[in-house]
């Protein structure tokens, strides 16, 4: 028993220890998991502040990078507007866009390709660039400079040779002879140059002029060089095969500039005295003046028939006068400073000058308007040419560059350059051809795919208002301001019908999907044609109507005017539908009615679109006419409006001077082109629907694509260069990456 209790005891101690043991691990084993707990707590909090740490880095990131694109965009902007490093501005825009969209960056960059930007810039010069000029077969550019002359390639802008006068002076004039051989140059030393172009050799000098060398040009025969300088009055022939001075003509001022008439039997000067003076080439007789400007005549040049003569003077005017009788025909006013450089184009529709205001203007002598300016020098620009073929531009500046530029004189299927504001436009069925009609009542057909004129439609005597072309693409119509409307011939360009029947302006015209028939909307109502023979059908209506579209399937035409819409059945003429449309007048009782100048149909005929002054874009179902969704944005009237293709987009154009596209199921505005700065007459979109058509009051239709993205890669296929570092430092981009390249 003794034994048994001894045993019993044992085991009891055991058990206590076992149980004392097990306490202890129980409470140990709570400490862990407590002091788990504590650290899974701990835990969780340093994820939590890491995330929230993470969230507030990416949103200011986010922040920072909303900041800068939209510095670039004001800073590209700013350049624009202040026509200086013009093709940094498109860079700019290019590196805001690459770190996320903005309608500031895009808005800037449409604005940016507006403008022409030249193929090279030609640098080395040392100082000014006071002499340009193309050779006759337009593939060399010389430049006179402080530096001295050089030789150019054209189409790669690469250095060929120079021709040395001496370190200590500068090239002051230059000229081609015709036949492109040689190269004569005047200079600051006075003395008279004669070059071999092939290979630089100088083949004679001759000093005469009392003075630096301000001009010289060679006869048309290339047997003799004209010069005149800045400290005499003597007009000097030189002889170019033995570079003997053969004639002295004693002029009446010093002059700046001398040109050969295109028959080489004159000889042009320009004056200090304010007069430009032409000369017999043989006797040295004074036959005619040509007086009117206030100051100094700077340069003077001939028109390549030699019927013409164009001067710039320090009086900032440029004036063309008859070289037969000395009166002046016209004057252009454009530049705020003095006239350096006039020349003209090959075909004498084109004036290129060139100004102390930094800036040259390529003008049209038919309608005397400003077609393009070209934007970018750092300084004044003392000489300009324009290249035989007509494809080139070459311009010299104190900024001590010479520049060659696309003239834009060659067709460009993304701008079509009228000479004044494009009020109507159709596109054909096929996309291939483009119907404009202008304020000066003229109408063009286009080539979309080259940008080439095709015909000129003349006849109206006022504005064209509207225009469309028959689903076959044989003839066109177009309604003006002269209250006619006419039928043409789109393969001849001859008007077959002229229609008087109409008593008051008329808006808009659209030809029937079969080409049987028209509809007019204007002063005096709505009214249906026959076509081709034009004979007026049926009167739909005699209120005030601005516009009218026929449904896909031809069987219904909507129609927008003072105040209401309307749905016509085609064939029998009758009302289906009207809604009249009017606003509250704020703090009265009074409603005021509602214009409405677009109309369009969804290719599918389920929806119709409507444009009102208010500027908003209605959406309706078709035919029930129920209001689907309104698309809000513009700020002024909605005048014309286009479905895509595929009938998701709308794109609507107003005299806001925008062009807006939405998504048409949602309403959603995805782009806004807004770079005309001038009222939007007419919108229409290209046949694949990735480009739009836009015509408006600055003498242009313009073709933009859809997709931002597109535009960004057009424009690095023309601008041309990346930033330099010196510019990356001056507008902080750390990004070394090129604008225009993979990021």
């Amino acid at each position: 028993q003794e034994q048994q209790r001894r045993e019993l005891e044992a085991a009891q101690k055991l058990a206590e220890t076992e149980k004392a043991r097990a306490e202890e691990q129980s409470l140990a084993a709570r400490k862990l998991r407590r002091r788990g707990r504590y650290l899974m707590a701990a835990l969780g909090l340093s994820i939590a502040l890491l995330a929230v740490s993470a969230w507030l880095g990416v949103q200011a990131n986010r922040q920072r990078l909303s900041s800068e694109r939209l510095r670039l965009a004001a800073q590209a902007s700013a350049l624009l507007l202040s026509g200086t490093n013009m093709d940094v501005a498109p860079l700019l825009s290019l590196e805001s866009l690459d770190m996320g969209y903005t309608q500031e960056a895009d808005s800037t960059l449409q604005r940016a390709m507006t403008y022409t930007y030249p193929a090279h810039i030609l640098e080395g010069f040392g100082g000014t660039v006071s002499a340009v000029a193309f050779s006759p077969d337009s593939r060399r550019a010389a430049v006179g400079s402080l530096a001295g002359a050089y030789l150019y390639d054209v189409e790669s802008g690469q250095r060929l040779r120079e021709f040395p006068v001496g370190s200590d002076y500068s090239v002051t004039s230059l000229a081609f002879s015709p036949d492109g051989r040689t190269l004569a140059t005047g200079s600051d030393d006075y003395l008279v140059r004669l070059w071999e172009v092939e290979n630089g050799q100088l083949l004679w000098e001759a000093e005469g002029q009392a003075g630096m060398v301000w001009g010289v040009a060679f006869s048309p025969d290339g047997q003799e060089l004209a010069s005149v300088g800045d400290e005499d009055t003597n007009l000097l022939v030189w002889d170019t095969a033995s570079g003997q001075e053969i004639q002295t003509i004693e002029m009446p001022a010093v002059s700046s500039s001398v040109a050969f008439s295109p028959d080489g039997k004159t000889i042009l000067t320009g004056g200090d005295d304010n007069i430009a003076r032409l000369f017999d080439a043989q006797s040295g007789e004074t036959l005619r003046e040509f007086k009117g400007h206030s100051l100094a005549v700077i340069v003077a040049a001939f028109s390549r028939d030699g019927r013409q003569v164009a001067t710039g003077s320090d009086d900032k005017t440029v004036r063309i006068w008859s070289a037969e009788t000395g009166q002046e025909i016209k004057r252009l006013t454009g530049h705020q400073e003095s006239v350096y450089g006039v020349a003209f184009s090959p075909d004498d529709n084109y004036l290129l000058t060139s100004g102390y205001d930094r800036q040259a203007i390529l003008w049209s002598l038919e309608r005397d308007v400003v077609m393009r300016r070209y934007l970018g020098h750092q300084g004044s620009l003392y000489a300009g040419s324009i290249s035989p073929d007509s494809d080139w531009l070459l311009t010299g500046s104190t900024d001590a560059t010479a520049r060659i530029w696309p003239s834009g004189l060659s067709p460009d299927p993304r701008r079509f350059s009228h000479t004044s504001s494009v009020i109507g436009m159709a596109l054909s069925r096929d996309g291939k051809i483009l119907l404009t009609g202008t304020s000066n009542g003229t109408g063009r057909l286009w080539d979309t795919q080259t940008g080439q004129e095709l015909l000129r439609l003349t006849g109206h005597e006022y504005a064209i208002e509207s225009a469309a072309i028959a689903p076959d693409g044989k003839f066109a119509l177009t309604v003006s301001d002269d209250r006619t409307m006419r039928l043409w011939d789109t393969r001849t360009g001859h008007a077959q019908k002229i229609i008087s029947e109409i008593n008051g302006t008329t808006w808009s015209v659209r030809i029937s999907p079969d080409g049987s028939s028209a509809v007019t909307a204007g002063d005096d109502g709505l009214a249906l044609w026959g076509l081709p023979d034009g004979a007026k059908k049926q009167t739909l209506s005699e209120a005030v109507m601005y516009t009218a579209s026929y449904s896909p399937d031809g069987k219904s035409i909507l129609a927008g005017g003072y105040g209401g819409i309307y749905v016509f059945e085609a064939a029998s003429g009758n009302l289906t539908f009207e809604q009249i449309t009017q606003e509250e007048q704020e703090g009265t009782d009074e409603k005021k009615e509602i214009s409405n100048y677009a109309t369009a149909f969804s290719p599918d005929g389920l929806y119709a679109a409507i444009g009102e002054n208010g500027g908003k874009l209605l959406l309706f179902t078709f035919p029930g006419m129920k209001n689907a969704r309104e698309f809000s944005g513009h700020t002024g009237s909605v005048v014309s409006v286009a479905f895509s293709p595929d009938g998701k987009l709308l794109a609507s154009g107003s005299d806001d001077g925008s062009v807006r596209i939405w998504d048409a199921a949602t309403g959603q505005q995805l782009r806004v082109i807004s770079s005309q700065q001038a009222l939007v007459s007419s919108v229409a979109f290209s046949l694949d629907g990735k480009q739009v058509y836009i015509g408006g009051a600055d003498n242009t239709v313009w073709r933009w694509d859809v997709d931002y993205r597109a535009l960004t890669e057009y424009a690095c296929s023309i601008i041309g260069r990346d930033l330099t570092a010196a510019e990356r430092e001056k507008y902080n981009i750390l990004d070394p990456r090129p604008a225009c390249g993979t990021k």
